[in-house]
């Protein structure tokens, strides 16, 4: 039995040792794992990440930041962006991070939060723009599973291994490149017919303060407006976190992930057309992997596929076999609390694209050729901020999203937010906050509340939702709603014991059935109780009990999960680690559990906790010398297929990973 329990999440990387969970970094989980039901297995972060892990090594200048900067950091709401911006405009240069308690919206919490990626300190001179002057950053990893079976590995037209080459250029606070190579397991490790792996990816970017703002040739991502028309690579949903439902575009980027899918290749320009006006331009063009109905060449794409794996005879057939072409612009205009953007490309096929035969298909897109278009904007005045987008595709299919979020006092803040995105809107890059994973046949309304009352906080939303066409497994029109509550306790700066509950409602079909005009309601719930202390400077605890329960006929099902943590960090030393031991079990794959896994920097995945079993794992890191970094993690899990797991021997699988980072200028 091959283990059901993945790696589910990166080692947040701009910690300062592998080993050390900060406050910032619990955020950043949170939100994460909250999205990782609707997330493929191995989704890659890297492209989140590196942009923490940048502005780790280079903090943003806080007296000369602008919107744009603070944009990159995702814990930070419009509204606190807004009035960072206007006390810096009212009040002159910040001396402290610690004046920042004074500016609305930023407490305690959020000070620790900001305080690794900014600085006070003023870089002297001018910024550095030559290649030559710039730091150099190479990462290999090899990873793999242990346990592949004959018939696993006879299946595969690859060997198992897991192998990645990143290399980034960068630091010159104005120009930027870097490549990636990688192949999966399974895969070939030259590509089908070619001497070159299987995926490559290549950028090199420029940033400027003059009328050229931003030029990046290679692979690039695109995020405007509120995601309901072009928002390329990863987004954040609904989280403990309300500010996430307002996002923060952060425009033109250079691509540095191994997601095979969510990017755009070609050239992307950016400029300043007047004051606070820029003007983005972009076009793509690459080859996707797709899949006919027949499987037969010359026969309309039935879909196209996005988890990049190249590894079978099916895999391999459908790889690169239908192009597309992106061309548009984006214009984006500020003036001090006020933003609009106006986003339009086309996209083009050179294949046909069919609609499914299932009914729940009937609106979906068919055809060659999709014009989209959307106008999104921000507001913020005082204690208050709004934001929202209107989208519509060539063929009269609208999406729209209005929200705002409202600090009552410095202790409490409330959001709320309305979408509705029409049965028959069509477009391949929206990524719009919703309950399912399009942004399409869908209508909501969410709510959420924060209080930080001294060393207590909660967090708490509802989100009432209705999908008025046929959904996948769902043969009618259909509605549901999500509650969701936190109380948190944190007794000093290193030390938190928070309670959490979950319960989720939505319809399905009767059991078992093909077809119905009847549904179920099937309920998902799940509670957590966790505590994360310090023991001295070097050594950090951290415990939690997970229970999911799960009902869709009368008698509830039900899952378990317990785990502990150790991380040690002794300050200025070579070697830091962690190390876990967890046991699960659940009744089913319905009452399945997500969880987070420290990895090897920049490692990412996403599992479940599904069955019965053990898991334990430990990752190290040693400093070689100088910025070379070795990074060392082996996972084991035992899985039980009896309901007594002292009555057999457990299946048995594990996992290596090895990376080794050399930093040098």
């Amino acid at each position: 039995m091959r283990s059901s329990l993945l790696t589910l999440l990166i080692l947040f990387a701009v910690q300062t040792s592998i080993a050390r969970q900060t406050t910032e970094e619990k955020e950043i989980i949170d939100m994460i794992e909250s999205m990782a039901e609707y997330l493929p297995e191995n989704y890659d972060l890297t492209e989140v990440t590196s942009i923490l892990e940048d502005l780790r090594r280079r903090p943003i200048e806080i007296n000369k930041v602008t919107a744009e900067d603070l944009k990159q950091l995702v814990f930070l709401s419009p509204l606190q962006i807004s009035s960072l911006l206007n006390h810096i405009r009212q009040n002159g240069k910040i001396l402290d991070l610690l004046e920042l308690q004074t500016v609305p919206g930023f407490n305690e919490r959020v000070i620790r939060m900001i305080s690794p990626f900014v600085t006070v300190v003023e870089r002297n001179g001018a910024a550095i723009t030559k290649f030559h002057d710039a730091g150099h950053d190479i990462l290999l990893r090899y990873g793999r599973n242990l346990k592949d079976s004959v018939a696993g590995a006879a299946k595969y037209a690859g060997s198992p291994e897991r192998m990645l080459l990143r290399y980034r250029l960068g630091g010159t606070g104005a120009w930027n490149a870097g490549f990636t190579v990688e192949k999966d397991p399974g895969e070939r490790i030259f590509g089908q017919n070619s001497f070159l792996p299987d995926f490559i990816s290549a950028t090199v970017s420029y940033r400027g303060s003059g009328t050229i703002r931003q030029v990046v040739l290679g692979d690039y991502g695109l995020q405007f407006g509120q995601g309901l028309t072009m928002w390329t690579g990863f987004s954040f949903g609904k989280s403990p976190d309300i500010t996430t439902t307002a996002r923060k575009e952060s425009g033109l980027r250079p691509y540095y992930s191994v997601n095979e899918y969510a990017f755009l290749r070609g050239l992307a320009v950016k400029v300043r057309v007047l004051p606070g006006a820029d003007l983005t331009v972009f076009g793509s063009r690459r080859a996707l992997d797709a899949s006919t109905r027949a499987n037969e060449p010359g026969e309309p794409i039935g879909s196209i596929l996005q988890s990049g794996l190249h590894r079978t005879a099916s895999e391999l057939k459908s790889r690169h076999s239908l192009n597309q072409m992106i061309y548009g612009g984006a214009l984006q205009y500020m003036r001090g609390r006020f933003e609009l953007t106006a986003v339009s490309f086309v996209t083009i096929f050179n294949r046909e694209i069919a609609r499914g035969e299932s009914s729940y298909d009937q609106f979906r897109f068919t055809g060659r050729r999709l014009l989209n278009g959307g106008v999104a904007y921000g507001y913020s005045l005082k204690n208050a901020s709004i934001s929202g987008e209107i989208s519509a595709d060539e063929s009269g299919g609208t999406a729209f999203i209005h929200g705002a979020l409202v600090s009552l006092t410095r202790q409490v803040s409330i959001g709320i937010s309305y979408r509705d995105y029409a049965t028959r809107y069509q477009n391949f890059f929206a990524q719009g906050v919703a309950e399912s994973s399009s942004t399409v046949n869908e209508r909501g309304l969410y709510a959420g509340l924060q209080l930080h009352l001294g060393k207590w906080s909660v967090s708490a939303y509802s989100d009432w939702f209705t999908f008025p066409w046929l959904r996948y497994r769902v043969d009618m029109p259909s509605d549901g709603y999500e509650h969701f509550a936190e109380l948190s306790w944190q007794p000093d700066k290193v030390s938190k014991i928070s309670l959490r509950i979950k319960s989720e409602t939505k319809l399905q079909n009767e059991q078992d059935a093909i077809f119905t005009a009847y549904g179920e309601d099937t309920e998902r719930s799940s509670y957590r109780i966790e505590s994360r202390w310090q023991l001295g400077r070097s050594i950090g605890i951290h415990n939690r009990v997970d229970v999911s329960r799960y009902r869709k006929t009368a008698k509830p099902e039900y899952g378990i999960l317990i785990y502990q943590d150790l991380q040690w960090s002794k300050p200025f030393a070579r070697l830091s680690g962690n190390m876990r031991i967890a046991w699960f079990k659940t009744a089913s794959y319905n009452s399945r559990i997500y969880a987070y896994e420290n990895d090897v920097l920049y490692g990412s995945g996403f599992g479940i906790f599904s069955g019965k079993g053990v898991r334990s794992y430990v990752n190290f890191r040693y400093k070689l010398f100088g910025s070379t970094d070795i990074y060392f993690r082996w996972g084991t899990s035992w899985l039980f297929q009896n309901r007594e797991e002292s009555s057999e021997m457990p299946n048995t699988t594990s996992d290596l990973k090895v990376q080794l980072r050399f930093q040098f200028k």
